[in-house]
This record gives structure tokens, C-alpha cells and sequence, in this order.
């Protein structure tokens, strides 16, 4: 029989490499710093198409043994070409969409001796101010590459390692809510704060991240969402403050470890740092997928794109839970100020679709969040709703006053410091189970890592059980999670189960096919339309219960009171024999059994005139845990007073 053992796996640490890579104006490639660095979870292999959106740019990784050619890995790394600065106004959003002509991409591959990558990057073949969303593909030119040997940076003499830590940098947790290879992963940085001011960094640094994820999703996922934190001690405190239009107070330079400033590109609001400072640090807690700084100065400002900066101001945090809106969920503006030469999306013609929350279609059955909508709803829709996170259509979004419509009358993506609407919401629990933002790949699984059996392929020899194992993960709903078995498509037993549960499924091997058995998980959050799923399957084929070579010369002979066995077994190759054992039963009577290594082997106890069944079962070391097997045949029947022996070996 298979004997199954599990264990439940703990969190490992993956040697990997933690490269920064620069793309300059004219389309270059350059290293910018490098790290041998330990990750969670190991990253992951994608195959993903180059085809940028008009929001981002990608660069293609392949990493290929030098010996054979042979790819061994292969990513795709993203950055964004924009800087984002949106406040308060006097009636809506004061927004700023700035392109940067520098673009920074983190690349993290797995280490392996003998290997070299290949660089890559993409930009959409476009207008540079064109941004037509998410969904929007285009066409893509090929505007660098890059070859590195990974050998080199691999050796300790010829690596170009990353500068150490200053002196007083330190690394800590605020929430760790379990492995990285299947959480959300937020690390906060900072920056001003000098070494003796630590303690005020990490406390004014958890006010912040409670803040931020008290927002409905944010809130309703917090458990899926590691936080950590980053402190890299400033000479100065505080940030650069030069002059410009609607600062108010004096000129201020300071030396801070990022260059933190107020008033980029002449926006007084506007606070800014070094990415490629903060991106070469952040390889400290290098399981990171978002990064967030907080900037010791009380005055409002902040910024978002690759990297979101905010500062201690109170009204800080909204900033960053709208701008996380755009770089996370891949919302647009629902605000109607106007930006000049903006290029407009529609979901009409399909060639340039519009973000999740906004569209030009006014047709309620081709409204892409029709769903979402009450049937008394007015579409279009002017005024307020009774439920202010309700969906409708209003007129006025991403940046046109007429033309484009919104999801909500009044949402966070319209104005700060109100909640995200329901269609918003959605977005983000798509966006949370599909990945593309960091790791794992594919988004957070409903089936945690170290589901067991852990190879997918198995074989079980028939009649024997299998087990079956998987913790879930997933909302805290009050619906919960639904957790379905399924075998051979076949729904075999479904319940509703939680976040945190383990479930198990014992399954009997019947035949000598091969059989599905599959494990789907559905989370029931009522934040989405269509609910988010994962799934787990293994393919089992039964074996016979036979020694994997065939038995010869079975010479059986009887004695009062025992049964000796004789026999030749050849075991197929790699998988030799441990030990043979020999069983006798006979109705009303306890089994006898003796268990040896070789042949012949003697059954003692049997009683005479009594009719035996006894088998013979060889243990081998053939796959995973423990195989058993046997073989058939029958013996004359002695007269007298001897057993009477019935060999039937299976």
C-alpha cells in the first residue's frame, strides 16, 4: 500500500538576485545596483506576452543556462512612466499627471550556477502622453537590451554589490499575515528622520498604515496583507523646500538619505524622492511588491507612481488610498478637470478600452458594470443615490466633462476622504486574485502554498487511500469560502469552510486508471460580482498490487503446524526489495504472519484440517513513501493432518 506523510511546510528562503535596472530617455539599459539577496517564496516563472498598456512600460526577463541554451526563467518586470500628484481642491481633486523619461524596473531571479539573462524593455507604440487604461493593449516597440551574466555578479570578487546600510538602518514588522508567496506585501520607507528619531518613524508609520487600510477594500483583505518597514537614518530631518509658487514659508535644503522635496516641477504639493535610492534600499526586505515612503514633515504633500511618498500630515493617507486606487487597482480619475492633448479611451469601437470605473457607453446592457446597478436606477444618472456606493452613470470623468461617464455619483477616485464606490471595489478583489503587481505571479491563491501531496502526479496502488491536504485563505465574509472536492469532474463533497481552514480529503484508489482529483475554492466576499476562485488538482493512476518483477520457482511445503513459502522475485530497476512477508488467514481464526528478506520464508501456528488463504507481500523503495506488492499463485494440499493451504498471493 502507499503510505502518505505530511507536514505542514513552513516559509523558506530562496538565494535570488535584487537587480535595479535603469531606462534612460534614449531607451538604454543600465544596472543601477545589485544584491545577492534571500526571498519567502521563490520567484515566479511567467510567460506572459511584451504588450504594454499605455499606463506602463515592461521589460521582458529571460534568464537561459549558458551551456544548453535552454530558458530556465522568465518574467516580466513593470514600471511606471508616471508621477501622480492629486489634493484637495476647492471642489474636487487638485490632479497632476507628470511623465517621468526615466523608468526603473526591479528584477528578482532565482540563483543558479551557469546562467546568464537577457533584458528586454517595452514601451507602447504611441502618443508619450496617450493612456488609454489597463485593458488597453498596443501595439509595443522593443526600445533596449541588456545581456548580464549572472556568474559574475554571482562571485563575490566581481559582483558590483549593493552599498551597505548606513549605520542605524534597521528592518521591522507591523503586520506579518503570512508567507509572501501568497500576500500582498507593503513595505514602508523612511525618509528625514535622523537616527535618534526611529522610534517617532515607527510610531507615526503604524498610524499611517492602520489609517490607510481602514478603507473598505483595503480593510477587508488587511489579513491577506503583509506590512513591513524599512528605516534608513537621515543626517537632516525633514525635506528640501525650494521656492515655488504657493509656498508660503523659507527656503529649506536638508540631507536627507533620499532627497526628499516639496515643489517638483514647480508643485508645491508635490513631494518627491529618489526611486532609485529608495529601490536600492528596499533590497533589505526584498519579498516587497509595493513600496510606500513617509516623509518626516508635517506639511501636505505626497505623489504616487512606482513608488507612493506621503508625509506625516493627517490628510496624507488619503493621497495614498486614491493613488493606491491607480497603481494597484488600475483606476482612472473619476474628477472632470480638464487635461490638455489627454487622449480619450472608448469602450465602444474596442480598440482602446477605458479603465474598470469609467466608459463612453451609455447603452445599459453593454455597461461593463450593468451588474452593479439597480433596476430603478436612472441610466444616465444625475443626482445623488440613497446608497452613496451605488452604481450608476454620471456624466464627468477622466478629465472630460461631457462624454465620459463615471461608476458612482461620488467615490474616492472623484474626491479624497470618501469611500470607494462599489464598482472600485470590485476592481481591487479582480486585481487581488489576478496578480500582475508583484508576487505571487498570478495573484493571491485561495489555497495557500504547501498543499500536499506536493507533486502533482501521483500513483497509488489500487484499493489504498490517498490524502489529500490544503489550508485556504481568502476574505473573512460572512458567506466564508466554499471548498469543493471534485473527482474525475464529479463534485464529490462541498462546504462552506474559512480563511485559515484545513481541508482534507481521503480518496481510495479504485482501478487501474487514471482519475482527477481536484480541490476548488471559492471566496463569496460580497464585494465582487463574479466570485474569485482557485483550484488545485492532482492526476492518480492506479497500480496493481504486484512485485514489479514476475515470481518464479514457488515451491510450497507443508508440516503440522506450519508452511514454508519458497520463491524468486526480480524487482524492476532502482526499486529493490526490503523485506517479503507472508500472511495466513482462515475464518474465525487471528491472521499468522512472518516477515523475512529472503526466500523461503516458514508461517508457523496453523492448525491442522484447517483451510488457509495466505499471500505473499514484497515492500520496495520504488517513489515517494512506502510500496507494497505481491504475486499469485496456489499450493497442493498435503493429506493427513497438515493445514490445508490455499495460496492466493495478490
Amino acid at each position: 500500500m502507499l503510505v502518505s506523510s505530511f507536514s505542514l511546510s513552513l516559509a523558506f528562503a530562496y538565494p535570488a538576485h535584487y537587480f535595479v535596472v535603469k531606462e534612460t530617455s534614449d531607451g538604454s539599459l543600465a544596472v543601477v545596483s545589485h544584491q545577492l539577496v534571500d526571498i519567502s517564496g521563490m520567484p515566479d516563472s511567467t510567460t506572459a506576452d511584451v504588450n504594454p498598456t499605455r499606463l506602463e512600460s515592461q521589460m521582458a526577463i529571460e534568464v537561459r543556462d549558458k551551456a544548453s541554451g535552454k530558458t530556465v526563467f522568465r518574467k516580466i518586470a513593470v514600471a511606471s512612466p508616471w508621477l501622480r500628484g492629486e489634493f484637495h481642491g476647492s471642489d474636487g481633486i487638485d490632479g497632476h499627471s507628470l511623465q517621468q523619461d526615466e523608468r526603473l524596473y526591479v528584477v528578482r531571479v532565482p540563483m543558479g550556477a551557469g546562467t546568464a539573462m537577457k533584458l528586454n524593455a517595452y514601451r507602447a507604440l504611441a502618443d508619450p502622453v496617450s493612456y488609454a487604461g489597463p485593458q488597453s493593449r498596443a501595439a509595443s516597440i522593443q526600445t533596449a537590451g541588456l545581456d548580464i551574466d549572472l556568474d559574475g555578479y554571482a562571485a563575490v570578487a566581481d559582483a558590483a554589490p549593493l552599498p551597505p546600510l548606513p549605520a542605524g538602518a534597521a528592518t521591522g514588522i507591523f503586520y506579518q499575515n503570512g508567507n509572501p508567496s501568497n500576500r500582498l506585501d507593503l513595505l514602508i520607507v523612511a525618509e528625514g528622520y535622523t537616527a535618534a528619531q526611529q522610534s517617532q518613524f515607527v510610531q507615526q508609520a503604524t498610524a499611517l498604515v492602520d489609517n490607510f487600510l481602514l478603507v473598505s477594500p483595503y480593510s477587508d483583505f488587511r489579513h491577506l496583507i503583509n506590512v513591513k518597514w524599512l528605516f534608513v537614518p537621515s543626517n537632516q530631518s525633514g525635506a528640501d523646500k525650494p521656492a515655488c509658487v504657493g509656498s508660503t514659508g523659507p527656503v529649506v535644503a536638508v540631507d536627507t538619505a533620499f532627497d526628499a522635496t516639496f515643489c517638483s516641477s514647480g508643485i508645491q504639493r508635490l513631494v518627491t524622492i529618489s526611486q532609485s535610492k529608495v529601490l536600492t534600499a528596499a533590497a533589505a526586505v526584498a519579498d516587497w511588491d509595493l513600496i510606500l515612503v513617509l516623509v518626516n514633515d508635517n506639511e501636505y504633500g505626497g505623489s504616487g507612481g512606482s513608488v507612493g511618498v506621503a508625509t506625516t500630515n493627517a490628510s496624507s493617507v488619503q493621497i495614498m488610498q486614491h493613488e493606491f486606487g491607480h497603481s494597484f487597482t488600475k483606476l482612472a480619475d473619476e474628477y472632470d478637470s480638464p487635461f490638455p492633448g489627454f487622449p480619450t479611451c472608448s469602450d465602444l469601437s474596442g480598440t482602446s478600452p477605458c479603465e474598470a470605473n469609467v466608459t463612453d457607453v451609455t447603452l445599459l446592457a453593454n455597461i461593463k458594470w450593468r451588474g452593479w446597478i439597480s433596476a430603478l436606477t436612472p441610466v444616465p444618472t444625475t443626482g445623488a443615490l440613497s446608497d452613496p456606493l451605488g452604481a450608476g452613470l454620471w456624466q464627468g470623468a477622466r478629465y472630460f466633462s461631457t462624454g465620459m461617464y463615471r461608476q458612482c455619483n461620488n467615490g474616492m477616485m472623484r474626491s479624497l476622504g470618501v469611500p470607494f464606490c462599489n464598482v472600485d471595489r470590485d476592481a481591487f478583489v479582480k486585481r487581488f486574485y489576478s496578480g500582475g503587481w508583484g508576487a505571487p505571479a498570478l495573484g493571491v491563491s485561495l489555497i495557500e502554498p504547501g498543499a500536499l501531496p506536493s507533486a502533482t502526479a501521483l500513483n497509488s496502488i489500487v484499493l489504498t487511500n490517498s490524502l489529500f491536504q490544503a489550508t485556504l485563505a481568502g476574505s473573512l465574509a460572512a458567506a466564508g469560502l466554499t471548498a469543493s472536492w471534485v473527482v474525475d469532474g464529479n463534485v464529490v463533497t462541498s462546504r462552506t469552510s474559512n480563511h485559515g481552514a484545513l481541508e482534507s480529503f481521503t480518496y481510495q484508489m479504485p482501478n487501474t486508471a487514471t482519475h482527477t482529483i481536484e480541490l476548488r475554492v471559492t471566496d463569496n466576499t460580497p464585494l465582487a460580482l463574479v466570485k474569485p476562485t482557485s483550484s488545485r488538482a492532482w492526476t492518480v493512476t492506479g497500480i496493481p498490487d504486484t512485485l514489479p518483477g514476475a515470481p518464479t520457482n514457488v515451491i510450497v511445503s507443508t508440516l503440522p503446524g506450519r508452511a514454508t513459502v519458497s520463491f524468486t522475485s526480480t524487482a524492476g530497476a532502482g526499486s529493490p526489495i526490503i523485506s517479503f512477508t507472508v500472511t495466513c488467514t482462515a475464518t474465525g481464526r487471528p491472521p499468522l504472519t512472518a516477515t523475512g528478506a529472503s526466500s523461503p520464508i516458514t508461517v508457523q501456528g496453523l492448525s491442522g484440517g484447517v483451510s488457509y488463504s495466505c499471500s505473499v507481500r514484497a515492500t520496495n523503495n520504488a517513489g515517494p513513501g512506502t510500496a507494497s506488492a505481491g504475486v499469485q499463485f496456489t499450493s497442493a494440499r498435503n493429506p493427513g493432518t497438515t493445514p490445508l493451504i490455499m495460496l492466493l498471493l495478490d
